[in-house]
């Protein structure tokens, strides 16, 4: 069947295929709805305010059954594809697919440099519970004409069956200009919940943004890259619902200069709540960080209640990757400035990390395999390294204070068990700690100061403190319950 003309509007059809044709006219609309298994339908829409779907959030494109399909094709400018009325992840209006292995196929394609296309809600759901159920959505958006972004709004996937086929999004954007007045590309409100389920974004030429993420269930995997400057990323969630099920997997990847930060070619900070990430540029540029290997601009979380936020504010070559597997772990990590890299691993559970680096080509690297540790890693200035190895559980455990003689010079530079403080240039400090219960924490400002601490044994406590310039401490403890303090 095939309809052209100002208005298609098809009522409920039962297992056939049907194509709607609109050309050359402005402000078509096409809306109809199908019952059965099989059907396909491909709407071509071509001209300016055309709209797949109404504005009416009745009125939608529906196909309820399985091994259905939709082909949206619009070619022109100012098109949308489904109502801008948009009331929840559960309810987004919309082209709509209900039932198993669906195939929703969108593509725009942009000819004016002030209007670009939007993709207001579509939504697959699958709700037998059955493995093997997952539905396929595409969305393909190009601006052809230079400065109109394209926009998505909602885009939600369910289907809570366990292993099998599980849900594919795939979602690519380019062109816009980030320096026009309509900026980048964007999308606001993207929906994975399920098992399985995999998600793809590219944005290419800058000035994109990614406000929400969110992949409810066991085994998912988030591939987001953008390409340009001034990329945003709001929020990236993974919830892992079933405690010892197979682990989430997120990997953000920017491409240029002034990613996820807050200037004039971004419109915020690259700041995540549970499980958000953002900011990474190519390779680790020193050797120093690479063997740590968590892959950089790689965020991977395995497990259950792990949270990860990054920032990067200002500067160029920010380098970071983070590896968590476990359960209730957290890592919190910024850098302020140019060139400074972050490697971390940590295994077990209810760890906690925090990174700091502000300046310019400071390196941190930590790998921890054991739970209940905690580490605090400030470095301020130029040229500073830290690198720490522990394996054990509770190893600066929180809430733990330094006993005995330590207590005095730790309350007068304000040291907590975990606390690794540099300011200054030059400063390198390497930790290896190795067994339960062991404290330590240690400063050094000024420049050229070196520091080596070994830790093997249970519940040994050290202390060091350096001021000036090419001081060097270097520090073994073995056994059990052994006290330690260094001041230069």
């Amino acid at each position: 069947m095939c309809v052209r003309g100002p208005l298609a509007f098809l009522a409920v059809l039962f297992s056939m295929s049907t194509a709607i044709a609109q050309t050359l006219d402005q402000f078509n609309r096409a809306f109809l709805g199908q019952v059965g298994d099989t059907n396909t339908v491909t709407i071509t829409q071509e001209g300016a305010g055309n709209l797949v779907g109404e504005d009416d959030p009745v009125s939608r494109l529906n196909q309820f059954g399985d091994l259905n399909s939709i082909t949206i094709d619009q070619y022109g400018y100012g098109n949308d594809v489904g109502s801008a009325l948009r009331v929840g992840p559960y309810r987004a209006n919309g082209p709509n697919q209900r039932g198993e292995r669906n195939v929703l196929l969108i593509e725009q394609r942009n000819l004016e440099p002030s209007s670009g296309h939007r993709v207001e809600a579509v939504a697959q759901r699958a709700f037998s519970g059955r493995a093997g159920v997952g539905n396929l959505l595409e969305i393909h958006q190009a601006s052809l004409a230079g400065e109109a972004g394209q926009r998505i709004g909602q885009a939600v996937q369910v289907a809570p069956g366990t292993g099998g086929a599980a849900n594919v999004m795939q979602i690519s954007q380019a062109g816009g200009d980030p320096g026009g007045i309509f900026g980048g590309n964007g999308a606001e409100q993207l929906w994975q919940w399920g098992a399985g389920n995999h998600f793809m974004l590219h944005q290419a030429l800058g000035g994109n943004t990614l406000m929400t993420l969110s992949q409810r269930g066991t085994d998912n995997r988030a591939e987001v890259a953008m390409r340009g400057a001034g990329n945003f990323v709001d929020l990236i969630e993974q919830n892992n619902d079933v405690t010892g099920g197979p682990g989430n997997r997120a990997r953000l990847t920017f491409l240029s200069d002034g990613n996820g930060r807050d200037d004039d070619t971004g419109p915020g900070s690259g700041s995540g709540r549970s499980g958000a990430v953002g900011g990474g540029l190519s390779d680790f540029a020193r050797d120093f960080t690479g063997p740590r290997r968590p892959g950089q601009a790689a965020i991977v979380q395995l497990g259950s209640a792990n949270t990860l936020s990054y920032l990067a504010d200002g500067g160029t070559g920010n380098l970071y990757g983070f590896h968590q597997d476990g359960t209730g772990n957290d890592v919190a990590a910024s850098a302020i400035g140019t060139g400074n890299e972050m490697a971390a691993l940590q295994f077990g559970d209810g760890n906690t990390l925090s990174l700091t680096q502000e300046g310019a080509e400071n390196r941190a690297s930590v790998e921890h395999a054991g739970s209940f540790g905690s580490f605090d890693i400030i470095q301020r200035g130029g040229g500073n390294m830290v690198s720490v190895l522990a394996s054990g559980d509770f190893i600066n455990a929180p809430g733990a204070g330094f006993g005995g003689a330590l207590m005095p010079a730790a309350t007068e530079r304000a040291l907590a068990p975990g606390d690794i403080r540099q300011e200054g240039a030059g400063n390198s400090s390497t930790v290896r700690a190795l067994g339960d219960a062991h404290r330590f924490a240690f400063s050094q400002s000024g420049a050229g100061n070196s520091l080596d601490l070994e830790m093997a044994g249970q519940a040994n406590q050290a202390l060091i403190v350096q001021d000036g310039e090419r001081n060097g401490a270097w520090l073994r403890q073995s056994g059990r319950r052994n006290s330690a303090s260094i001041r230069q």
